[in-house]
């Protein structure tokens, strides 16, 4: 997988790889699924995020799960079980349906679903939104726990770490915008990205903002113009678009890396 994404890259320099190769182990797609350990066949999961379901393959419990949210497409085997709806919009009753023995679930005081399915007599685990990549690691051992698989947690883990990169410059950061929506969203320190960029060596420049995700203004945008600009939001274009773009440093010096969502 991650062979296959780098062709893409060759023309890009040093920054933009480093940053694109944190990106795809944060989400776990630096490693190739696991095959399925065995599990008791009564273990029934349920997984409402994307990043879980892929921990869940990698932990070798695909074969375990038997619903995930509308966005879960990878591995390319998630495609395949049944849906219980997105995550702002999952369907408790759907949850039910597929007998449960376990389910995981984003933990967010806005976020009603754990409550609705422990009144149904499910085990619910809510875990907490990452903010670092190191709690992408947490995360990892809090379900490698769940569904007894801790050796391997471990295991994905230290292969995860592996990739990082070691000993990056703390001097001459260059400042990054992450353009993560159309409409100016981005993201700020108590976002697991805002750590990426960190580590991959440049300076997100809303990473003093004490926010997750939230829309930026333009005006503050173009006093404070990036060297780069990380786009997921797969339309640039809106970005691109506005006025005064071609002024910005990373516009006007081809410094814009799009990963596909």
């Amino acid at each position: 997988m991650l062979k296959i994404f780098f062709c893409g890259f060759n023309y890009v320099r040093p920054l933009a790889k480093v940053i694109s190769a944190l990106f795809l182990s944060a989400v776990l797609l630096a490693s190739c699924s696991s095959q399925d350990a065995k599990f008791p066949e009564k273990m029934r999961i349920v997984s409402v995020m994307p990043s879980y379901t892929e921990i869940l393959f990698e932990l070798g419990a695909g074969g375990n799960i038997v619903g995930v949210s509308n966005y879960c497409d990878r591995p390319e085997a998630a495609k395949d079980i049944a849906k219980i709806g997105d995550y702002f919009t999952p369907s408790a009753e759907k949850i039910y349906s597929l007998n449960p023995t376990i389910v995981f679930t984003q933990e967010s005081p806005a976020y009603k679903l754990a409550g609705d399915l422990q009144k149904l007599k499910i085990n619910v685990i809510s875990i907490p939104q990452e903010k670092t990549i190191g709690d992408i690691f947490i995360t990892i051992q809090s379900i490698a726990k769940e569904i007894g698989q801790e050796d391997k947690g471990r295991e994905l883990i230290a292969k995860l770490s592996s990739s990082l990169p070691k000993n990056v410059s703390r001097e001459n950061r260059p400042k990054v915008y992450i353009d993560i929506d159309s409409g100016l969203w981005t993201c700020g320190k108590l976002s697991y990205l805002t750590d990426i960029i960190k580590k991959a060596g440049g300076e997100n420049i809303f990473g003093g903002e004490d926010k997750n995700y939230f829309q930026a203004s333009w005006e503050t945008l173009l006093k404070n113009p990036p060297d780069y600009i990380l786009s997921i939001s797969g339309n640039f274009n809106d970005f691109a678009s506005r006025p005064l773009a071609d002024t910005i440093p990373a516009v006007k010096n081809g410094n814009v890396i799009e990963l596909d969502r």
